[in-house]
């Protein structure tokens, strides 16, 4: 990985991840808001689990020979699947 090689990025690429989710669950919850959703999840776990998915598909398309257009088929695919209990 690449901290493993350059572990003076660690602090840098650990703070980058905790905004993203913490933009990603501030987003999330003021869309939930505006548009008057309501549901027993938490924005928090689902934007984190958005984020999840679109890097893991993204790493994923650029490590094969998958299109883009198979690795949005896959997250959407992954998007609509409800966690079972516990494991969000």
């Amino acid at each position: 990985s690449l901290t493993r090689r350059r572990q003076d990025l660690a602090p840098l690429i650990e703070r980058t991840f905790e905004r993203l989710h913490a933009e990603g669950d501030r987003a999330y919850a003021q869309v939930r808001r505006r548009r008057g959703w309501t549901g027993p999840e938490d924005p928090a776990v689902t934007a984190r689990r958005f984020w999840t998915l679109a890097l893991g598909v993204a790493l994923r398309e650029g490590a094969t020979e998958a299109s883009v257009a198979e690795a949005v088929e896959d997250m959407l695919a992954l998007l609509r699947l409800t966690p079972a209990k516990g494991d969000a």
